[in-house]
Parts: C-alpha cells; sequence; structure tokens
C-alpha cells in the first residue's frame, strides 16, 4: 500500500519526502521505487502508541541536521491509498495562497480529519507539539476517504464496495477529474 503513496509523493510538487520506518523490508521496497530512507526509526517511535507528531518531530529534526529547517512538513500516512499528487498539491497551494495559517487538514463529512493529507508549519510542530489546529485550513474533500491498515482491510473494503481494485478504482476516479 506504501507504493501509492511513495507515486503520489514523486508525481508532486514537493521539495524533498521521505519515509520514516522501524522495517528493514518496508525500507528497502520503498528505496527500489525510489523514496528515500535515510533513517530507521527508534523502538521508542515504533510502538502502537507512539504519536506521530514524535515521528514527525524526528524526522524533522534529522532533516535539518543534514540539510536546513523546512518551513512546513506534510504526513502522508500509506492508510489513505486514494490520495493523489493532485490532491498533495492543492494543500501545498492553499498554503502559499494562505500563508498565515499554520495548517492544512483534509476533513471528511463527519466533521474530522480523515488522515489524508496534513501540513503543518515546522515552527508550530516543534513548539506546540501540534500537527494541526483549528485555525487552520480544513479541505473536507468531495468523496468519501477509505483509511486502510492491512492488505486484508484493502482486500475487503475492494469486495465490499463493488468498485474493483483500488488501481481501477483511482483510474476511474481520475478520468472523471
Amino acid at each position: 500500500m506504501i507504493q501509492y503513496t511513495i507515486e503520489a509523493a514523486q508525481r508532486s510538487n514537493l521539495n524533498a519526502f521521505l519515509l520514516s520506518t522501524d522495517s528493514p523490508e518496508i525500507g528497502n521496497f520503498a528505496l527500489q521505487h525510489g523514496c528515500p530512507v535515510p533513517f530507521i526509526r527508534p523502538p521508542e517511535l515504533s510502538t502502537d502508541t507512539a504519536k506521530s507528531v514524535d515521528v514527525l518531530i524526528h524526522a524533522v529534526q534529522w532533516f535539518e541536521e543534514m540539510f536546513k529547517r523546512p518551513t512546513h512538513v506534510m504526513l502522508l500516512q500509506p492508510t489513505s491509498p486514494l490520495r493523489t499528487y493532485e490532491e498533495i498539491n492543492h494543500g501545498l497551494d492553499m498554503m502559499r495562497v494562505f500563508p498565515n495559517h499554520d495548517s492544512f487538514v483534509t476533513w471528511n463529512e463527519g466533521n474530522e480529519p480523515n488522515g489524508c493529507l496534513y501540513i503543518t508549519k515546522t515552527d508550530m510542530l516543534l513548539m506546540d507539539r501540534r500537527i494541526w489546529d483549528q485555525s487552520g485550513i480544513m479541505w473536507i474533500q468531495p468523496y468519501p476517504m477509505t483509511d486502510v491498515d492491512t492488505e486484508e482491510d484493502l482486500k475487503a473494503k475492494e469486495k465490499r464496495s463493488g468498485l474493483g481494485s483500488l488501481t481501477q478504482f483511482r483510474q476511474r476516479r481520475n478520468a472523471l477529474r
């Protein structure tokens, strides 16, 4: 499933991206698909109770040490395989058009973040330890975003939806744009 996220990031207007993982197997897969994996995430950030904000801070600190501090950070969770590069670019554009906002987050129609896309100013992430806030830009996506945690999840959702495979669904959705 991570392949969909890698492909979307590669096609987007992101300046740079990397994968934070605790799995050498996933890291190798990502490397084979052109995604930088500069480190293996430490064990304390790889538990079921580890918070995404701490994982992002770790990645930002590494990036700052190796290059420079980025102005913004984007979280692309592989559990949102329907996300496209156009949506990534939309988020980037919104942060450029509305620079006074500290964050951008995608929402579902139930008025809660759907995990598809988070963008935050690095200063807010590091100082406030938050990925988004209520004063940020909240984009309610015009279609449901499916959260998929495992291959079994994916197969079950494909079967229930009657839409065919994820790849077929993405192709049909892109053709309608």
